[in-house]
């Protein structure tokens, strides 16, 4: 009945025959994973962490329950608790995936790409022949910095699926990192074209590669394709701000920067490009305004720091030239010199 009652995608019948079931056979693993998926699918994700406790109690050795347990906590917001299921049920199972799978995601989720990168290696043997696995690899070493090694995973997805728009995507990004600017270039398109998952992502990357070689009119227009595939990705439109910026595109480039700092008031991004393209402008008293709200918002920029000192030294306000200076040499000492020969010995060398 309950199989009956999922083929119907009757979950509350479903449910209703599994615990019936479950009470005439209470050490029923599969029984119990029958009921805590449908549990799950009517959001009962206490009552379903309650069924799967009860049968750990019974089947402690069980790595099946142990990732229900840990997909039950993670579905509760209880991040420590799923991944201590996640990790025992790869105790007990060690070619178990699917938390493999989970452990990498929870690692990536939180920055920690060690511990995601030892999650990608277990992937990788128990899987060879999975692409996903390999690019996972790839991207862990790749937020490490390890770009050799990142290059040899996407080397070997792309060779198991030559055809894939994500193999090629990510062999096109660990070029860039590793500034083979032209392999990427090329890499990046044929991702492309192969209509990869992460489309604006991969057109991005295009950009970022052009822009390092100063192509600026590519660059911009590969970085329009991302914001026109996630317009509130916020990186995306400053990313393209700052690449207007460059190629001498102030007043486009100061109007994107505006309404960003109009949507995020509490981010210092936004407000250091308008002072930058304010002070490009020569319009050093509204430079000055947006760079002093960037560093009441973030004090330690030191690059900002640097800007905001010459740009009152060009509007000829030498105390908080000085001033600058003092902070500069705190902050970066190879800044504060430079900055000091440049603006603060002439000024003090002046008759």
């Amino acid at each position: 009945m309950g199989l009956a009652s999922e083929g119907g995608q009757n979950w509350s019948g479903a449910v209703d025959a599994y615990e019936k079931s479950l009470a005439r056979m209470p050490a029923s693993v599969s029984i119990t994973l029958a009921l805590v998926r449908n549990q799950l699918r009517l959001n009962q994700a206490e009552k379903a962490l309650d069924v799967l406790q009860a049968a750990i109690e019974q089947n402690r050795e069980t790595a099946d329950l142990w990732f229900a347990q840990g997909v039950t906590e993670q579905i509760l917001g209880h991040v420590d608790a799923s991944e201590k299921s996640f990790t025992r049920a790869v105790e007990l199972d060690p070619v178990d995936a699917k938390s493999w799978e989970r452990l990498f995601d929870n690692a990536a989720s939180r920055r920690d790409f060690q511990s995601a990168r030892q999650a990608a290696a277990h992937l990788t043997e128990i899987g060879p022949e999975r692409p996903d696995y390999w690019l996972r690899l790839a991207q862990a070493y790749y937020s490490i910095g390890l770009s050799n090694r990142a290059l040899r995973a996407a080397d070997r997805a792309a060779l198991i699926a030559p055809d894939s728009g994500d193999t090629h995507v990510w062999r096109g990004t660990v070029l860039v990192q590793l500034r083979a600017y032209g392999l990427a270039i090329e890499a990046l398109k044929r991702g492309i074209a192969a209509n990869p998952s992460r489309l604006d992502w991969a057109w991005e990357q295009l950009a970022t590669a052009y822009y390092q070689l100063n192509l600026y009119p590519e660059a911009i227009a590969a970085q329009r394709e991302a914001v026109r595939l996630e317009p509130n990705q916020f990186s995306y439109q400053g990313e393209l701000g700052v690449m207007l910026k460059d190629d001498g595109q102030e007043a486009e480039a100061l109007t994107l920067f505006e309404a960003l700092s109009g949507k995020y008031p509490n981010d210092p991004f936004p407000w250091r490009q308008i002072g930058f393209v304010q002070a490009k402008s020569g319009h050093y008293a509204e430079a000055i305004k947006a760079l002093e709200q960037s560093l009441r918002l973030a004090p330690d920029q030191a690059k900002v720091w640097q800007a905001l000192g010459e740009t009152y030294a060009y509007a000829d306000r030498p105390d908080d030239v000085h001033r600058v200076y003092q902070r500069l040499r705190g902050l970066d000492g190879v800044r504060a010199e430079q900055f000091y020969r440049d603006f603060v010995f002439p000024m003090e060398a002046q008759p």
